[in-house]
């Protein structure tokens, strides 16, 4: 029987972090994985089963994944040339987790956020380290909140730009990707290097979003155009805005490309219905 995976997770708490915490303890108690927890000293570490082993960072591992995210990208370039200096180490799976944006939307000097990922991607892999790159579709969170995407559950609005009445964006939950996360590096780890993956739970084009709440508030939602002059302000108005506008724009007249996609098993997709009604509950 070949050796399990040694799996290294570095940052076990927020959303993400909990969600890959577990699903990969499951893969620990169930023989798939050895897992690992890194921290920093001090850190909160309760959370963390008592069978799974916890290290301070700046030990060597085999495979590695990040749920890091709100971090400068200094500290991203600062923990990847300490990964090119562990020459145990399989492969990284680097914190991500964005949308497949395309050349042209990346060549936006606004859409910070997503070129910040792809140099620190670019800059670890010119220092040697071996990563696996996973994309995915809009998180679950942000895809209902209307400053992201324009949806509005409780006021029951819909503003959209160009044609994504009709066009369809991509979904992903915390913990569809968790699971497809922990089946991925519970598998060959020969694979993993230098591979990249896309992990959509489902798509949906406005016209569903309308008709989902309608379904949940019981009359038609209102339905507004954004124009290119609001998306051009937008984009001027700082990194996050420039996101949910590149985002806007992208459901509009781009695509979501499913590249590789990666489909866990035993993994039921979320509904819109289950999505909007759990959006409902938090109004």
């Amino acid at each position: 029987m070949p050796d399990k995976n040694v799996v290294a997770l570095y940052s076990v708490t927020g959303l993400l972090g909990s969600g890959f915490l577990k699903e990969l303890s499951k893969a620990h108690e169930e023989g798939k994985i050895t897992l690992v927890v890194l921290h920093r000293a001090g850190s909160d570490t309760s959370q963390v089963p008592d069978n799974v082993e916890k290290r301070v960072l700046g030990y060597g591992h085999t495979n590695g994944s990040s749920a890091i995210d709100k971090v400068s990208q200094e500290q991203h370039f600062k923990f990847m040339r300490h990964l090119a200096d562990i020459k145990t180490l399989t492969t990284f799976i680097p914190s991500d987790y964005s949308i497949n944006w395309s050349r042209e939307e990346l060549n936006v000097d606004q859409n910070v956020i997503a070129q910040n990922k792809v140099a620190v991607n670019t800059q670890a892999k010119s220092w040697g380290v071996p990563l696996t790159v996973i994309h995915n579709g809009l998180f679950a969170p942000l895809f209902l909140a209307k400053e992201v995407t324009g949806i509005d559950v409780r006021g029951n609005k819909l503003r959209l730009y160009g044609d994504a009445l009709n066009r369809k964006i991509g979904v992903t939950s915390i913990p569809y990707l968790s699971k497809a996360v922990a089946e991925l590096v519970s598998g060959p780890k020969n694979e993993l290097p230098g591979s990249q993956y896309t992990v959509t739970e489902a798509e949906w084009t406005g016209q569903q979003v309308a008709d989902a709440l309608e379904k949940a508030n019981g009359s038609k939602p209102e339905i507004e155009k954004i124009t290119d002059d609001e998306i051009n302000a937008a984009i001027q108005q700082g990194e996050y805005a420039a996101l949910a506008a590149g985002i806007q724009k992208k459901w509009g007249s781009g695509d979501f490309p499913d590249t590789s996609p990666l489909k866990p098993k035993n993994a039921t997709p979320i509904t819109l219905d289950e999505l909007v009604g759990q959006a409902k509950k938090l109004c």
